[in-house]
């Protein structure tokens, strides 16, 4: 196969270059995965690297899924054994192999968000202060992890009780991890770094294994894991980075900037390409991208340009009020359908900052009867029936997981309440034991109860059937899930609630078929620790329901027609990136710059004025509408309230309308009023003869009024 055609010149210069040390700047569409991908098969079939000794990285199992198709499909009937991996999954196989040198056996257990959350709330019980959320320790931890600081030096920089109370949680956290043998993602690769560190052996061994590295999504990578990438890199090893620096989301997580911007200066020699032919979107939308971020000077110069045509131009609409706002997203997206007979919900997203921007939204969805799908909340790995069979599963392999043992013991009931529990731990903790062993040892009435019993006798079945090898992953779940009496506690609710756990069941069921089929020799320990790396994406999947969604969440896709809703100043750009951060603005501006190039056809912009309780501000237009506003078709100030697909249903002037005074008029929550005196406010309370509202003046703040008041309305 020729790997070459229909590359562009650039494109091609990429795929061919026999540069040492090469960065890729990658802009929005552009075919940086295509590039990927036919560089891993030219240096396969025209340069003769074996392709065991490539290994490209990513950052979640989709884009490292995606690659390794499509480089199969290149290469046809040659075989490809490259690494297409994640930096987790890529530290999971390394820590497999050689993670004993730092006291890890190979079952070690990958703590994911839930559990994390679990360990957090029990240590936080014993702080003085418990002001501060479990979120809020979780983020201190993974930001000081991402930037390699160690528990000593995060106690070292506390410099106020605030300070030293995350520092102290983070010590507790990580005490509790390494007295359980367990690692959370971010260990996953500092742990890997250290065992390079401390081993070079070790290092040298991995790093023999590869003369091609490949990573993908350059600018997202942090300091932790740009340390792996340099211990992978010996002098001999050829280095090929891919990124675009205007598409760098991820600071408040740890991504460094300054790592692709220096590329050259630590790799001497290196060469750079320019992608900026851009495939996805119209040039209409491009001009809108261009314009915005070019206000930042923090990025490699280029302008992205197509061959799609020019398209329409981007739609702006400011209104009075977030429901406003809601209501005129919903309407366009129903005359889209209307107009657009071949089109279908599924090629439409609704992109916002944060994810309480989305309920004003879903409402107006709703009411216009548009089916939609929420992506960035509970992924499939963390929906409660399948976290409880995996954590089944994680006891059949590790009898001394105690997070996996106390979130399934009762699970169904089996008598273990809280004061039971306290007692199993009491006796683990005495006997230096796993909770499991406490309570299979105890000569307590719990431990001779029948349900405990069989509860035991299901995990020493799936053991038995395990060791054995003679049936599948899949089935041995459906056996111990029916065994310890999991099953049936589903069967006998008999409601569409119970169902809905039943086929997620069975959907986990079919997941461990497929990869033991996919890869006979994969353990079933490799396998629960692929299901802790699963990302939000990972769960997005082509459907016909409208996506909504966080710009972080749709980094990477692509839809025919994106509402980017929320332009108002505190929200896009956000008030606490701006005042937290000295590059917030410019982080911002590269968030709005993402949700732009994910359009493909059409691109819809909004903002809306009225109080923000998010922000505690009055809002106004986001400067980005300004910066532009020269490629804005349509600026549509208020709407009427009637969808139409043949006429337009919007107008251009601004009109306050007010209900004539009434005698009963119906006041709900939400609704906009206007006082005499106060001006206006959302009613936030109806209760009988009186209304609460939050007025906009935040010197007057919320005030109880009478409903027959004469000076009080309600606007339109």
């Amino acid at each position: 196969m020729n790997y070459l055609t229909g590359l562009n010149p650039n494109q091609k210069a990429a795929v061919t270059s026999q540069a040492k040390y090469l960065r890729v700047i990658a802009g929005a569409g552009s075919g940086k995965t295509k590039v990927l991908t036919n560089r891993i098969a030219y240096l396969i079939n025209d340069l003769g690297i074996p392709s065991e000794r490539i290994l490209a990285i990513t950052f979640t199992n989709k884009a490292a899924d995606e690659m390794r198709h499509r480089v199969e499909s290149l290469l046809e009937d040659h075989a490809c054994r490259s690494t297409i991996k994640t930096f987790h999954s890529f530290c999971v196989r390394v820590l497999r192999e050689d993670g004993r040198l730092l006291g890890y056996a190979p079952n070690f257990e990958i703590v994911d968000d839930e559990d994390q959350k679990k360990i957090v709330k029990n240590l936080a019980k014993d702080m003085p202060d418990d002001r501060i959320s479990t979120k809020e320790y979780l983020n201190y931890i993974s930001y000081k992890k991402s930037l390699n600081v160690s528990v000593e030096g995060a106690l070292n920089m506390a410099n106020s009780p605030y300070d030293e109370q995350r520092a102290t949680m983070y010590k507790q956290y990580q005490d509790y991890l390494e007295n359980k043998g367990y690692l959370d993602f971010d260990d996953l690769i500092i742990k890997t770094v250290q065992l390079f560190k401390e081993h070079p052996n070790v290092r040298d061994k991995w790093q023999s294994r590869f003369s091609d590295i490949l990573v993908d999504e350059f600018q997202d990578t942090n300091d932790i894991q740009y340390s792996l990438i340099r211990y992978l890199v010996s002098k001999d090893t050829s280095l090929f980075v891919v990124g675009d620096p205007d598409q760098t989301i991820y600071t408040w997580r740890g991504a460094n900037m300054k790592i692709i911007m220096n590329f050259k200066h630590d790799f001497k020699g290196a060469v750079d390409i320019v992608l900026d032919t851009n495939y996805r979107s119209t040039q209409s939308i491009l001009n809108g991208a261009n314009a915005l971020i070019q206000n930042n000077q923090d990025r490699v110069k280029k302008n992205l340009e197509t061959e799609n045509g020019l398209g329409g131009k981007i739609i702006y609409y400011h209104g009075d009020s977030t429901n406003e706002e809601a209501y005129w997203v919903a309407g366009r997206i129903q005359e889209l359908m209307k107009l657009n007979p071949q089109e279908n919900y599924g090629n439409v997203a609704i992109l916002y900052r944060s994810n309480y921007y989305s309920a004003g939204i879903e409402n107006e969805l709703l009411k216009a009867h548009i089916p939609y799908a929420i992506y960035g909340g509970h992924k499939f790995f963390d929906r409660k029936e399948v976290k409880d069979a995996i954590c089944y599963l994680r006891v059949v392999v590790n009898p001394n997981d105690d997070l996996a043992f106390e979130r399934i013991i009762n699970e169904p009931r089996r008598g273990v309440g809280d004061k039971a529990l306290s007692v199993i731990k009491y006796d683990s903790k005495q006997q230096k034991v796993s909770m499991y062993d406490a309570l299979d040892k105890s000569t307590s009435r719990l431990r001779q109860s029948g349900d405990i019993s069989r509860f035991f006798d299901a995990i020493i079945h799936a053991q038995e059937a395990l060791k054995a090898k003679q049936v599948s992953y899949g089935d041995i779940l459906n056996t111990l899930l029916e065994d310890a009496n999991y099953t049936q506690s589903l069967e006998v609710q008999q409601s569409e609630e119970a169902n809905d756990r039943l086929d997620n069941i069975n959907q986990l069921k079919n997941f461990l078929f497929e990869l033991q089929q996919e890869n006979p020799d994969r353990d079933l320990i490799e396998i629960l620790q692929e299901t802790a790396l699963f990302s939000d994406q990972d769960e997005i999947k082509n459907s016909k329901s409208v996506s909504l969604m966080t710009i972080h969440t749709a980094k990477g896709l692509e839809f025919d027609y994106v509402f980017l809703v929320g332009l108002s100043e505190g929200v896009l750009p956000n008030m606490r990136s701006l005042t937290e951060s000295k590059d917030g603005l410019e982080e911002e501006r590269r968030l709005a710059y993402v949700a732009f190039t994910r359009a493909k056809k059409q691109l819809f912009l909004s903002s809306a004025e009225g109080y923000n309780y998010a922000t505690g501000v009055n809002s106004k237009e986001s400067r980005f509408i300004d910066e532009v506003r020269d490629y804005i078709s349509d600026y549509y100030i208020r709407h009427t309230k009637k969808y139409n697909a043949t006429t337009p249903a919007f107008k251009k002037e601004k009109k306050m309308v007010f209900n004539e005074k009434e005698e009963n008029v119906t006041w709900r929550p939400g609704d906009l009023a206007v006082h005499t005196v106060f001006g206006e406010g959302v009613v936030i309370i109806v209760d009988g003869d009186t209304l609460t509202i939050a007025f906009k003046d935040s010197k007057i703040g919320s005030k109880m009024i009478a409903k027959g008041f004469s000076g009080i309305s309600k606007k339109k």
